[in-house]
């Protein structure tokens, strides 16, 4: 069965847009990939992640994801709980 290696990246790009809101502390330093916003370990930001997302599936539905994605980690970091 042939993989549809479209689908593959916009799975990987939509999984390191949510690493960059994470639960608990860890450093950011600046995005790899416009030298400008702040990214999770150096890695690509948010705002970079979601523009490439949006050249697979569109403007619409990458802003949806990265809007659900933040709202959910304003609840999450609500509820988490440092031990």
């Amino acid at each position: 069965m042939p993989v549809n290696k479209q689908a593959v990246k916009a799975i990987k790009l939509a999984t390191q847009l949510l690493q960059n809101y994470p639960v608990y502390l860890t450093t950011f330093s600046t995005c790899s990939c416009c030298k400008s916003n702040p990214a999770k370990g150096g890695m690509v930001c948010a705002e970079c992640l979601e523009d490439k997302l949006a050249s697979i599936v569109g403007y619409q539905l990458a802003k949806e994801l990265h809007d659900e994605i933040k709202h959910n980690q304003v609840k999450d970091n609500d509820n988490a709980q440092i031990s």
